[in-house]
């Protein structure tokens, strides 16, 4: 199995098996607003009367027969809504294209067209579901935060900012890394909504933040990758000040835009005691 006849060998499957219904079609490939290339992966949505796992899995047999990697995932997730009554799979093939397939129940896949703009109907055995007039990404689009969603990125932000500084200061290295990541999350978070607030919030940022560059100019972008740390405690101390000021940026620059309320003070005070502390440790 194989990318290139991936997609007509899943259509086969469908229509020769009496217990799935539809196939749709969701992800970047369908993404028109973004470059193709030939790394690129598939997401199918495939509608049945019966979830099945043993029939469903063994309908699959010649898509995930000889796979490298098959594993089961919990659930799905769009945006701000989970679909938990699902058979959902992640499999590796043969050309090591990663395929994420997902049962539904027939009667629910309307419910997830509804909600995921990018959702294309290849296959609907009875005529029934309704899609997208126009696929496109705006389902996907950077949401505009509530001041409550604002204000507990800005005070996560700075207790992991005190953490780290702690735990710089008494050299635990591994500590303040994995503090770091959560840290860096929410500078990443702060980093879209201030996207999002120099396009009014009508782009994708897409997965994993994947087009951070395409929307930051570029010394903006230089600052953000400049907050990336090494497992080097100079060089951690450096990021977390890199980090601390690109956050005054961009949450200063946002509490403008929405006329939110930004943590100035505890800003103030939290960057004063991180240099206090760096002080004692250079010494």
């Amino acid at each position: 199995m194989n990318k290139e006849n991936l997609l007509s060998t899943m259509m086969k499957i469908v229509y020769n098996n009496k217990n799935i219904v539809c196939l749709l079609e969701t992800g970047e490939r369908v993404n028109t607003t973004i470059s193709k290339d030939s790394l690129m992966g598939f997401k199918l949505i495939l509608g049945v009367k019966d979830l099945n796992e043993i029939a469903l899995l063994e309908s699959m047999e010649e898509i995930i027969g000889n796979s490298y990697i098959l594993q089961k995932e919990d659930g799905l997730s769009m945006m701000n809504n989970y679909f938990g009554n699902v058979l959902r799979y992640i499999a590796v093939i043969d050309d090591l294209t990663i395929v994420d397939f997902t049962f539904f129940k027939y009667d629910d896949v309307q419910s997830y067209i509804d909600v995921d703009s990018l959702c294309k109907i290849h296959i609907d055995k009875k005529n029934v579901l309704v899609g997208n007039v126009k696929i496109t990404d705006v389902k996907y689009r950077q949401l505009k935060p509530t001041q409550k969603e604002f204000s507990k990125c800005c005070n996560e932000f700075f207790i992991y900012a005190l953490k780290i500084a702690r735990g710089l200061y008494r050299s635990e290295i591994v500590y303040s890394m994995n503090l770091f990541t959560k840290l860096k999350s929410r500078l990443d978070k702060m980093t879209l909504f201030y996207i999002g607030c120099q396009y009014d919030f009508s782009v994708n940022i897409g997965a994993y933040d994947k087009n951070m560059k395409t929307y930051l100019e570029k010394s903006h972008y230089e600052k953000l990758l400049e907050t990336y740390p090494s497992p080097d405690k100079d060089k951690l101390w450096t990021a977390l000040f890199n980090a601390c000021m690109l956050f005054r940026k961009e949450g200063l620059h946002v509490s403008e835009k929405l006329d939110y309320i930004y943590p100035k003070e505890a800003d103030r005070e939290i960057v004063k005691y991180l240099r206090e502390v760096w002080n004692m440790y250079a010494q």
